[in-house]
């Protein structure tokens, strides 16, 4: 399964993003996403991740995995691996940066004026869905992140 997020707008504050699900023929706009800014400089939990090709794992320990433990559905933590400077990357629910610490929000709806957007969980859960699917029949998930900001 290949994920593609091409970021289409920042404020000093977020960064908007679109999220395709397997790009090319069969390949649809899923959603859109909600990060951190991006920084010339990394400050820690204010910092978008870098541009580039992550392979997602499920990573089952830490305090995040706690938060979703009710949830019969949740396996563990979508956590992107080997991203440079970083670590502890996840997808995981939020409408704006306040939510999350350099990982990757996905929103049904976004709201461009204020860098945010609308029903993350259902959002998540959906994505997840998917993403572990394609794990449990021992498909690879990438996710390409292009920046495309206007």
């Amino acid at each position: 399964m290949d994920l593609l997020i091409k970021r289409i707008g920042n404020n000093s504050e977020a960064t908007l993003g679109a999220l395709y699900i397997n790009q090319g023929v069969a390949g649809y706009l899923f959603c859109f996403t909600v990060e951190d800014e991006r920084r010339a400089i990394k400050v820690k939990g204010e910092t978008r991740i870098p541009a580039g090709r992550y392979k997602i794992e499920l990573n089952r320990s830490g305090g995040m995995n706690a938060r979703y433990a009710k949830y019969p559905w949740h396996k563990g933590m979508l956590e992107l691996q080997d991203v440079d400077g970083f670590d502890c990357i996840y997808i995981h629910p939020g409408n704006d940066d306040d939510d999350t610490e350099g990982c990757i929000l996905p929103n049904y709806k976004a709201d461009a004026e204020n860098m945010g957007g609308e029903n993350s969980f259902e959002c998540y859960k959906d994505l997840y869905l998917l993403a572990i699917e394609a794990m449990k029949d021992d498909e690879d998930v990438y996710i390409t992140i292009k920046d495309e900001e206007i």
